[in-house]
C-alpha cells in the first residue's frame, strides 16, 4: 500500500491509503460461474427424476460454463462449486442408469423364465 500525501496548501499534510480491491470491480458479475453453479445443482436434482437425461445435459453444460468461467473470471468459489456439482451429477447419472439397467435386465430375465415355465 502506498501512502500519498494530500496536497493541502497551508494546512497539515494528510495521508491517504490506497486499499486493494479483493472483490473485483463494482458491478462486475460472474455470469458463467453462476450459470455453472445453477446447472450443477439442477443436474443433481434432475438425475433422480424421469427427466434424468435433461439432468445429464445440464451437468455437461455446467462443466462447459465452468471452463468458460475459469478463462473469463479467474478462480472463484462459485465456479469451483459448479464444476464439482456438475461432476457429481454426471457420476450419479451413470450410477442411476447402471442400477436401472441392471434392475430392468433382471426383471426381463425373470419374466422370460416365468413365461417359459408356463408352457
Amino acid at each position: 500500500m502506498e501512502n500519498q500525501p494530500n496536497q493541502n496548501p497551508g494546512g497539515p499534510q494528510q495521508y491517504q491509503q490506497n486499499q486493494p480491491n479483493y472483490q473485483g470491480q463494482p458491478g462486475e458479475t460472474k455470469t458463467f460461474s453462476i450459470i455453472s453453479l445453477i446447472c450443477g445443482i439442477a443436474g443433481i436434482i434432475l438425475t433422480f427424476t424421469p427427466a434424468s437425461i435433461v439432468g445429464l445435459i445440464l451437468a455437461i453444460l455446467g462443466l462447459v460454463f465452468s471452463s468458460l468461467a475459469k478463462k473469463k473470471d479467474g478462480p472463484n468459489g462459485m465456479r469451483t462449486a459448479g464444476f464439482v456439482l456438475s461432476l457429481i451429477a454426471i457420476i450419479l447419472w451413470i450410477i442411476v442408469v447402471l442400477i436401472v439397467g441392471i434392475a430392468l435386465g433382471m426383471l426381463a430375465g425373470g419374466l422370460a423364465v416365468a413365461s417359459a415355465s408356463l408352457f
